[in-house]
């Protein structure tokens, strides 16, 4: 059935997201049911990057204009016509206008996407046996295209779209009639590269150095560590697992009597956020949980008229800018006042963003939003706040003060910006979780569930919202706190910036300011490393881990296997955190393996696409790895080793089996060697 050969077609392909949630993505995701190194052949031979035949180059570049056109975000002057009819449909009604398709076949189009590939397949001369391979030809061929298409197909929290993956090679198909004719030729073809690259190098050679040279220190690190926590700490921090929170998290615990965990960054809570000033809904969750709540973002009056403002100003701006016969009259009127602010950017970034955040201060002084939370039931409430805290081990034991750290990145003119941000919360920053969270941890009705769930929460905690910007590692506070937490948080940033800005090669004797300034320079292609050299995933108390210098490069969950009777939470860990995690580590393994095949190329040059995507040039693929700044220290000093991601679990063997046996896609990636496992003997502390 020609259903189940389009289906077959993109089991190879991982999904892309659009780059307002740039969720990091296993390239080779299709093949994860093969043994590792047999999924590195895989990929060689099955995804090519040309050169292409010149009507197979004449069949992307049309696929690329028409998917510009279709899919675009705002960045058209006008909107294409039959959007609201679907791809194909649209494809249809404009294809015969344009006269490089003028072709009787686009002229005769079905209606019927499916019609439409049966058609092209017999015109064609496709074999009934090759039917599959060249449908999977047609996507791997431009699979930034062919994994955004994905992602909307099956991913896309608001508008799934199953119906895009026929509609899309239906095109394709009539493209493929109209310019290339000589099918044979492309399937001829297609299997001459195949062939060709199956004798190409891997990499595995580099990945076992990389991890020969890693493993073993890190390990054995592990096993000689074993420091008690604090039993009355001042102060509790909860981090997200992100590696760029393993740095700031060390350096807090040597300012004083402070404890620290690790959480997924959205806290357990699967939440929308609608925002009442924007019109927008943001899911703040992992791309992998259903977010099960709506939660309501309100800005008052007055916060609500600047942002009408705001809008009114931009949109006329913009209907001026793309208009056919204003722009060269806006930049006569707006010359002087644009060199100005060109300068100040250019030259004194750090001034200019102090001049900008002062503006949005004084402009904001009553502009205030609160979160209404009258959706979530009671029972659900405290469900959310117990599970999030049993996952971690924080279930008595409490200090005066929790401070629950959702992270963020501050950067300025980065495409990639939401790839920065909390990959938990889907490319968003995780404050607003954060503070929904202690909204709900600080509610009496709310502590009281707990208490009968065998919770009690001391009435003298308060519970506080933290935002963590990851470039400056600057943490900014909900609620006032005394003086002293304070001044150690900022001697934290201090010390953690520099081990930061050291890894950048930058060893200034400011590292804050340094690192300010990085994130407010518009013409910075290295912000930050984000999650470069990222090797290891932690599961057990911080006891084993606090003091020991793990250079960012790990993911840190807190968990306290003798409280998980069942092995429940551990079963979770693997199956949300652990799962998103290797996805990252993955994205970063092979964009370093080969920055044209599974990266994004250099950052310089970069242009984006209908506000989507990324590309090279004007008409290339959607880029679907990173590039080459966010791997290497200078174009040729590669900065990220690529490693497989190392798991270790500290609980007895029985346990993790236990939690395996309801994971199979984790022990399966675990059995193929795409996942290293380690478990250290449990020590009890004396």
């Amino acid at each position: 059935m020609l259903k189940n050969k389009i289906s077959n077609a993109y089991n190879v392909i991982a999904p892309l997201w659009p780059l307002k949630s740039f969720i990091a993505r296993n390239p080779l995701e299709g093949f994860t049911s093969l043994p590792f190194e047999e999924a590195l052949k895989k990929g060689n031979t099955t995804f090519t990057n040309g050169p292409f035949p010149e009507p197979l180059k004449a069949v992307n570049r049309l696929t690329i204009k028409w998917c510009q056109a279709f899919f675009d975000k705002g960045n058209a002057a006008i909107n294409m016509p039959h959007r609201h009819r679907g791809l194909f449909y649209a494809f249809k009604m404009l294809a015969p206008f344009d006269s490089e398709l003028n072709h009787q076949f686009i002229k005769n189009l079905s209606e019927n996407p499916e019609e439409t590939i049966d058609k092209a397949l017999e015109i064609l001369l496709i074999a009934e046996s090759d039917q599959e391979q060249f449908l999977t030809h047609l996507l791997t061929t431009l699979p930034g295209w062919s994994g955004y298409i994905k992602y909307l197909a099956e991913w896309d929290k608001f508008q799934l779209n199953e119906s895009l993956f026929t509609e899309y090679l239906a095109m394709r198909c009539a493209l493929v009639v109209t310019l290339y004719p000589d099918a044979q030729q492309f399937l001829k073809w297609a299997k001459k590269e195949a062939l060709a690259k199956e004798s190409l190098p891997t990499g595995i050679g580099l990945i076992r150095l990389s991890e020969a040279a890693y493993i073993e220190p890190f390990t054995k690190a592990l096993e000689q560590q074993n420091k008690a926590t604090p039993k009355n700490p001042d102060v509790q921090f909860l981090f997200c697992i992100d590696p760029r929170s393993e740095i700031i998290r060390r350096a807090i615990e040597t300012m004083g009597n402070y404890e620290t965990f690790g959480i997924a960054g959205f806290f357990g809570l699967p939440v929308f956020i609608a925002n009442t000033a924007t019109n927008k809904t943001t899911s703040s969750c992992p791309v992998i949980v259903d977010p099960l709540e709506q939660v309501m973002l309100d800005t008052n009056a007055q916060g609500m008229k600047n942002k009408t403002l705001v809008k009114n100003i931009k949109r006329s701006f913009n209907s001026v800018k793309y208009n056919y016969t204003t722009p060269f009259a806006l930049a006569e009127a707006a010359g002087l006042v644009s060199a100005a602010l060109l300068i100040a950017r250019t030259f004194f970034p750090q001034t200019a963003a102090r001049l900008a955040n002062l503006l949005i201060k004084k402009t904001n002084k009553n502009h205030k939003t609160n979160f209404s939370l009258n959706s979530i039931d009671l029972a659900d409430r405290v469900t959310y706040v117990k599970n999030a805290l049993c996952s971690i081990g924080l279930t008595k034991n409490f200090a005066p003060f929790v401070i629950i750290c959702g992270h963020g990145a501050k950067v300025t003119n980065n495409p990639y910006k939401s790839s920065l941000q909390c990959g938990a919360c889907g490319g968003n920053s995780g404050y607003d979780n954060a503070r929904i969270f202690v909204e709900l941890a600080n509610d009496p009705a709310v502590r009281d569930g707990l208490q009968k769930n065998g919770i009690i929460i001391p009435k003298n905690t308060l519970f506080i919202a933290g935002a963590h910007d990851t470039v400056t590692d600057g943490i900014t506070l909900s609620n006032k706190v005394p003086q002293t937490i304070i001044e150690n948080l900022k001697a934290a940033q201090k010390t953690s910036c520099k081990e930061r800005m050291k890894l950048l090669g930058d060893t200034t004797n400011n590292p804050v300011e340094s690192a300010q300034e990085r994130s407010t320079n518009w013409a910075q292609v290295q912000p930050e490393w984000g999650l470069a050299n990222n090797a290891s995933f932690i599961i057990g108390p911080r006891s084993i881990t606090k003091g020991v210098n793990l250079e960012g490069r790990t993911f840190l969950h807190s968990y306290e296997w003798e409280t998980d009777t069942d092995g429940a939470i551990l079963a979770s860990i693997l199956n949300g955190p652990v799962t998103v995690a290797q996805w990252i580590n993955h994205q970063y393994l092979f964009s370093r393996l080969s920055l044209t095949h599974y990266g994004s190329g250099d950052k310089v040059t970069h242009n984006v696409t209908s506000k989507i995507g990324v590309m090279q040039g004007n008409a290339s693929d959607l880029l679907t790895g990173l590039p080459l700044q966010s791997i290497y220290k200078k174009w040729n000093v590669p900065f990220h080793e690529p490693i497989r991601l190392i798991v270790v679990i500290y609980a007895p063997q029985n346990k993790v089996d236990q939690a395996l046996a309801t994971t199979p896609h984790i022990k399966k990636l675990i059995d193929n060697n795409w996942l290293t496992l380690h478990i250290p003997e449990p020590k009890n502390l004396s």
